[in-house]
């Protein structure tokens, strides 16, 4: 596709603040990501360098990056790491919420998500069986 991991990882490499820039409709480059066949390694790349990217909406319609992938059928995981990701913010999480959150960014192997619980949600650590 057009949104390659190769260049993205080179852009965001070299102007890591890219992730948080907006086009004239306010989408960020995570919307963009989700307009196209969205590609979870390209979605997690984005997701490294602006997590929060996932409650911005944008100027047509107030759609949040996750929106923009379900209107556009992107496979489930790419949608399920954006609400995964949407609703850390959400301090009201369930521990079993978060528990499952964590299986599956540990399942894709994405190792910033994980960080991102233990950031927001530290009182998960208690939780965690570590056997």
């Amino acid at each position: 596709g057009i949104l390659n991991v190769e260049l993205v990882s080179l852009l965001l490499g070299r102007w890591p603040e890219a992730a948080k820039e907006k086009n004239r409709h306010g989408d960020t480059p995570l919307h963009v990501a989700c307009l196209s066949p969205a590609n979870l390694d390209v979605i997690m790349l984005l997701l490294d360098a602006f997590p929060e990217a996932t409650l911005e909406r944008n100027d047509y319609g107030g759609n949040t990056p996750e929106d923009a992938a379900k209107k556009y059928n992107a496979p489930e995981d790419v949608q399920k790491l954006l609400s995964s990701v949407f609703n850390l913010f959400n301090d009201e999480l369930r521990k079993e919420t978060l528990q499952e959150i964590m299986s599956f960014f540990i399942g894709i192997q994405w190792w910033k998500g994980v960080w991102l619980i233990f950031k927001r949600h530290p009182a998960v650590t208690q939780t965690i069986n570590l056997d």
